[in-house]
This record gives C-alpha cells, sequence and structure tokens, in this order.
C-alpha cells in the first residue's frame, strides 16, 4: 500500500471471528498486558485508569483510545468537539506568538502580527461570539475579558496576548477531561447495547440450566447435588455481570475486538479509499491524455486569429483556501488513519477550514461535498443503535486490552462467589428436606 495519508473517516480494519485464535486465550487469560498507565482504586466492575489528557491530545495512544477516536467521540456522541478544535488553535497561537520573542524572526515581526490578529479574528468569529458555528460554553465572566478584535484585523492593534486566554483554556480543559473520562469509561467495552442485552439473556439462560441440579436435590438422595450447580450459575452470572457492563464473553474469548459504532460503520473503508483513488488516476491520466491529443489536432487547424480570440478570454480559476496548519502530531505508526477532520486542522478534502477573513464574520465556509455529506451521514448514524452482530474492529490500546479483561475477571469473580453463595445454602440441611 502507498505511503498515504488517509482521510480522517477511515474505517478501522475489520475483525473476524477464527477458531485458531481460541488457542491464545490462555495466555491472554493468564498473562494479561500492562495498561502502562496508573489506576484508580475503585470497587466497581469497570476499572478507572489514570489516562493524561496530554497524551492523547498528543496522539500518544493507540486506537481506540487515540486522537482520532477522541474527535468522533466528541463530535458524534457528546457533540461538544469545539472544545477540542479550540485547545488546538490556541496551541498553535501560543506557538505563533512566541515566534516574536526570537531574535531569527524580527526581520518578520510585522507578518507574524498580522497572522496573529487574523487568527485571532477567525477564532473569535467561531469560538467566542453568540451563535458562531462552534461556540463555546463558557462563563461570561471570562468571555468579558478577551478583547473584541475588528474585522478586518487593525495592523495598528497589537495581537492578544495569550496570558489573556488563560480563563478560557482552563475551562474548556476541565471540559476535555470530564469528556475524557467518559470516553475511556465507553471505549472499555466491547459491545453495544444489543449485543450486551444478547449477553445478558445468554447469562439468563445458562443460570437456568444450572437451577437443574438444585431442583433435584430438593426431590432425590443427597443433599450436595446443589453443588452440580456451580459451574453452569458461575459462566451464568459471571456473563451475565459482564454484559450488564458492555463486555460481551464470546467476543472477547476470540480475542481482543470490539464493535464498530454506527457512525464508523457508514465510513468508507481503507481498501475503498485507495481503490477509488486509483480509478480517479487512471481516469484522470486518460482525460489528461485526450485533452492533449485535441490541443494537438486543433493547434494545427487553428490560425492567429482564433489564437487571438482565445487568449482574449478571461480565464476563471478557483481561489484555494488557506489552511491554518497547527503542527498536529501524527498517531502511532501502528495506525495510518491519523488525520482528524477538525476545522482549523485538515486539509481541504475534509470539513470546514478557515480563510483570511474577508467577510463580515471574519470566517469563510469551505466544505467538500463529499465530505460534508459524510459528516453529516455519521452524524445521523451516530443517534443509531449497534446491532447484535454488528462488525468489529481490532484493539490496539493495551489500556482497553487491560480494561476488557478486569471487566471479564471481576465479572467472573461475582459469579463464582454468587454461585458458591446459592449452591451453599440450597445444599444446607433443614427440616424439611426430603430422606430417602
Amino acid at each position: 500500500m502507498p505511503n498515504t495519508v488517509l482521510p480522517s473517516y477511515t474505517r478501522p480494519s475489520k475483525f473476524t471471528y477464527r477458531l485458531g485464535q481460541l488457542k491464545h486465550f490462555p495466555k491472554r487469560l493468564v498473562c494479561p498486558c500492562d495498561a502502562g498507565v496508573g489506576t484508580v482504586r475503585s470497587f466497581k466492575i469497570t476499572p478507572k485508569f489514570d489516562v493524561k489528557l496530554d497524551d492523547v491530545l498528543n496522539a500518544r495512544h493507540l486506537p481506540p483510545l487515540g486522537l482520532k477516536e477522541f474527535e468522533e467521540y466528541l463530535l458524534f456522541v457528546e457533540h461538544s468537539a469545539e472544545n477540542l478544535y479550540f485547545w488546538f488553535w490556541l496551541k498553535k497561537y501560543e506557538e505563533t506568538y512566541s515566534r516574536l520573542g526570537s531574535n531569527g524572526e524580527m526581520e518578520n515581526r510585522h507578518d507574524i502580527e498580522r497572522e496573529l490578529r487574523e487568527s485571532y479574528a477567525c477564532a473569535r468569529a467561531t469560538f467566542l461570539v453568540q451563535g458562531a458555528p462552534l461556540e463555546l460554553n463558557l462563563s461570561a465572566d471570562t468571555l468579558d475579558v478577551l478583547p473584541e478584535t475588528p474585522i478586518p484585523a487593525d495592523d495598528k492593534e497589537a495581537p492578544v496576548q495569550p496570558a489573556e486566554f488563560a480563563a478560557a483554556r482552563q475551562q474548556v480543559t476541565d471540559m476535555l477531561q470530564h469528556s475524557l473520562h467518559a470516553f475511556v469509561g465507553a471505549h472499555s467495552r466491547n459491545a453495544g447495547r444489543n449485543r450486551g442485552l444478547f449477553a445478558i439473556v445468554v447469562g439468563l439462560i445458562v443460570c437456568a440450566v444450572g437451577l437443574a441440579p438444585i431442583l433435584l436435590s430438593f426431590y432425590r438422595h443427597g443433599r450436595f447435588v446443589a453443588f452440580a450447580a456451580l459451574p453452569c450459575l458461575w459462566l451464568g452470572v459471571g456473563t451475565l455481570v459482564a454484559g450488564l457492563h458492555g463486555v460481551c464473553v464470546v467476543i472477547f474469548l476470540f480475542g481482543d475486538a470490539r464493535q464498530l459504532h454506527p457512525f464508523e460503520l457508514v465510513s468508507p473503508s481503507e481498501s475503498d479509499i485507495m481503490q477509488a483513488r486509483s480509478i480517479r488516476s487512471r481516469r484522470g491520466s486518460a482525460a489528461k491524455g485526450d485533452k492533449e491529443r485535441i490541443h494537438f489536432n486543433g493547434a494545427r487547424r487553428s490560425d492567429s486569429s482564433s489564437i487571438e480570440e482565445k487568449s482574449s478570454k478571461p480565464t476563471l480559476t478557483k481561489a484555494s483556501p488557506r489552511v491554518v496548519d497547527l503542527g498536529l502530531p501524527a498517531e502511532p505508526s501502528s495506525h495510518s488513519d491519523h488525520s482528524i477532520i477538525a476545522p482549523f486542522l485538515a486539509g481541504p478534502d475534509a470539513v470546514p477550514f478557515p480563510q483570511s477573513p474577508s467577510n463580515s464574520s471574519g470566517f469563510d465556509w469551505a466544505i467538500s461535498s463529499s465530505s460534508s455529506s459524510m459528516i453529516a451521514k455519521r452524524g445521523r448514524a451516530g443517534e443509531n443503535i449497534r446491532s447484535i452482530w454488528a462488525p468489529m474492529a481490532e484493539v490496539m490500546s493495551p489500556i482497553v486490552r487491560r480494561g476488557q479483561w478486569e471487566i471479564v475477571i471481576r465479572s467472573f469473580i461475582v459469579g463464582l462467589v454468587v454461585a458458591l453463595v446459592v449452591c451453599g445454602i440450597c445444599a444446607a440441611p433443614y427440616s424439611g428436606r426430603r430422606r430417602g
């Protein structure tokens, strides 16, 4: 595969069931991977990992805890992606502002100041005014501290200092931190709601099968017959508890995988994108060859008057919007799908991105028709519920792998305790038991 950056909305690689995967289950069960991060002590079934926000924003985690997945969670689940976009814009703004104090940039000081003024004008129209496309949920006191910049930006006005964004940065960081906790908890599961309900039903059925020896112990000799229900009750209750916490034991049995979210299912796969690019490339080459042949044949038949007439006609060119580069970190090398779909952040084939402020709002929305329809389609899909047999993707993050392992282990510990208590109570002697 060529070394090409794929769009951010590429579907993760599919995970399929194979019987050969079962041979790795004992090793995965006995020797789980190290999460690599600390844990918060808790008696809950779902563990709490101390995942740092800075690590996620700098793309130091593998899917499904990568920067792209975090952005998709904010965009399609919490609908608060503006916090992430503002955080990256402010980071880039601070980096640009720091160049003013560099000795090597003194000659370009005027250009840097103008870039800062234009950047703040765009950001204010995008994030900080009422009714903005990506309006932030900031307090009135925080917004009052930020100056109002005229649009277009006045060259005589000094750029806004990064220190003036301290309160806004703190509030946005707090909101991102809160979203991160929910994001990590949601991605510690491997099943959607329907698959979780399926696991619960399977657990109940297995528990019902385990009741048969208990019922027989009341009507046959030997009260210890009730302990024959121990395996079924243990497996049933363990499967039931794991399903209540979003982990399907069957999926876990075959490997470290997870069901894809609805907004991931409507995304094209990597093979679809590479195939489409190959077709466009071939069509482009063929069209270019035809155009050159037509131009060559037409040039031989043309005279000077026709050439002058053609040259006198104006040529319309489509302006290319200026993309603000934020210097985004690349995802770990094992995951090629590392671009994200934010305004200010993406290339011209992604979502809205800004130009220099040229209108009353200071922001020009340049949206690709294909990408905008894809975003809308994924947004509608995010409201759906995953089916029982929804496709799956491999889990590469050791944190998620460890989280799923701990959920399964803790669930079956609970199942063992419940099974021992039930069997012990049923096997206990009492006067009403029938004697043989």
